[in-house]
């Protein structure tokens, strides 16, 4: 079951600042996993610090090139996990563009409890390698504040993961539940044209659940379809929230609805796909975020 969970953990690295990748499942010495994934997004219109729902002065767009990675070097103790937004290129009509690269996250797993009932622990750090405060265009002030290719700040998060694999003669499955606490601002980067906004930091608090199922049917069986509830919350008062649609700044908050199939289609490699849309989202963009990705593992 372990195989199939850490394919079950296929890269989450959103459009927005959600909750880095996690399964409960390490991996055995020597055992990898690769994920490449294109996604991308379009608006008109944005939800507010209040959830309320305001257009966009134009069209808004974002496209992201993610990798993410698996190594196991201790069976069970220890798992290393890097997860980059390699590009990221944020457009908005007539109010300028920006593409470069995006922010990194290196971490680490171990394995804390085996059997039917598997659980790790995980931490996570976040280097801000993208720009937080790119410049705004000449005659629009302020229009760098959504154009950001990174976070900005170096960060810290753990995270604790459960997870159970089930099934049968005729289907397969696994449930994973985590929840984790994330330091923001420890380490601020300013950035090309940084404003106070631009540098305002909130502590964030993680959940996760997900559950998946396979139907071991002639023509199913390579097929994986999944179903993940993944929440971002800050603990800043309401006062802290910047007025902003980049999806990481201060104030950013969801519980992210996301739909996935994965299918093998040679050996160790998979393609899949996955449609997001959110629960009371706050500073983000009002659209469904689509990812599709290919990946290779042992």
């Amino acid at each position: 079951m372990r195989s199939r969970a850490a394919w079950a953990a296929v890269c989450l690295a959103s459009i927005w600042a959600a909750p880095a990748p996690a399964s409960p499942w390490t991996r055995a010495a020597g055992d990898y996993y690769l994920n490449v994934s294109y996604a991308r997004i379009r608006a008109s219109s944005y939800f507010d610090s209040t959830g309320a729902v305001r257009e966009l002065p134009s069209a808004y767009s974002q496209q992201v090139v993610a990798i993410y990675g698996e190594l196991g070097v201790v069976d069970r103790w220890l798992t290393l996990v890097a997860d980059w937004q390699a590009l990221r290129a944020v457009r908005q009509e007539g109010l300028g563009s920006e593409a470069g690269v995006g922010d990194l996250r290196l971490g680490a797993t171990t394995g804390l409890v085996r059997g039917p009932l598997v659980v790790s622990a995980s931490v996570i750090a976040g280097l801000p390698i993208g720009d937080p405060a790119p410049a705004s265009s000449p005659g629009h002030p302020g229009s760098g504040l959504n154009l950001q290719t990174g976070s900005g700040d170096f960060s810290l998060e753990g995270r604790l993961e459960a997870g159970h694999g089930f099934g049968g003669a005729a289907t397969q499955g696994y449930w994973s539940l985590g929840a984790g606490w994330r330091k923001r601002g420890i380490s601020p980067r300013s950035g090309t044209e940084p404003t106070p906004e631009t540098g305002r930091y909130e502590d964030q608090i993680l959940t996760g659940f997900e559950v998946g199922l396979r139907f071991l049917h002639p023509g199913w069986e390579r097929w994986w379809f999944s179903f993940r509830a993944a929440g971002l919350y800050p603990l800043g008062a309401a006062g802290q929230a910047v007025d902003s649609y980049s999806g990481l700044r201060a104030g950013t908050r969801y519980t992210a609805l996301v739909l996935g199939a994965d299918m093998r289609v040679a050996g160790r490699v998979h393609l899949g796909g996955k449609a997001e849309g959110a629960l009371g989202p706050r500073e983000v963009p009002r659209t469904i975020h689509l990812k599709v990705y290919a990946a290779v593992g042992k």
